[in-house]
């Protein structure tokens, strides 16, 4: 079988200069396949340091020239995000779960440093989930009030704990009224008159929930518990504490 012995000229690189099978080479290359992988391996590790090292020194440069190309493709953007969601949030998940401790100290770092741009971030954020998804900011609200109120830790996922989704809230508050998110949520059975051990779907069963302007709320408060259904009343009164029961 026809040999040849694996060589360069190239300055900076070396063969291992060993005789070698004609089919351990390709075609046309005077190095052997392994000497050209090595090589070649050895070339990408160093363009990406040198590529870092680069846009580390030029980092302004490089991002107004990002911006620049973000912005005069404005379109072709729109479009391929439009195509490609599932690839892009499949990208996105991917890195955060490769990254998730080196992201979550950054972020940590970022909000340390600028706690004053977070909070406006955190308030302009729950503004436009009040606006846009008020059932959801309502959902969570009524557990949150609950927890509160019996002095108990939050151990499982909200719609676990309610035993509805924000959608169902929402078709039940409907139910009562078209426009009630002008109007407070108010627990017929005040939340107070509840031992610690209740469970918290029975507390926020829809029948223990109605609708109340503001001022109704505020007249009523802890101090009546106004009219629920006798077979609710009959699952949920041995959670009632004693003093309200007379």
């Amino acid at each position: 079988m026809e040999t040849k012995i694996c060589k360069t000229k190239r300055e900076g690189i070396d063969a291992c200069g060993i005789e070698k099978n004609k089919d351990e080479f390709y075609n046309g290359s005077s190095l052997c396949k392994i000497c050209f992988k090595q090589i070649n391996n050895f070339k990408k590790k160093y363009n990406k340091k040198y590529s870092k090292e680069q846009y580390k020194k030029n980092k302004e440069y490089y991002k107004q020239k990002g911006e620049e190309y973000r912005k005069n493709n404005k379109k072709y953007f729109i479009e391929y995000r439009k195509n490609n969601k599932e690839k892009i949030n499949e990208k996105i998940r991917n890195h955060y779960y490769e990254n998730v401790e080196k992201i979550k100290e950054k972020n940590k770092t970022w909000k340390e440093n600028n706690i004053e741009k977070h909070r406006e971030y955190n308030r302009l954020s729950a503004q436009k989930s009040r606006k846009n998804n008020p059932e959801k900011h309502r959902w969570r609200n009524i557990l949150k009030e609950t927890l509160k109120k019996l002095g108990k830790q939050k151990n499982e996922k909200t719609i676990e704990l309610l035993g509805y989704s924000p959608k169902e809230l929402k078709d039940y508050l409907e139910s009562l009224s078209l426009n009630w998110f002008e109007y407070e949520i108010d627990h017929k059975i005040p939340l107070t008159w509840f031992v610690k051990e209740t469970p918290i779907k029975l507390i926020n069963d829809f029948r223990n929930l109605q609708l109340l302007t503001k001022r109704e709320n505020n007249k009523k408060r802890n101090f009546y518990m106004s009219e629920v259904d006798e077979v609710f009343f009959e699952e949920i009164k041995k959670y009632i504490k004693k003093e309200f029961l007379k």
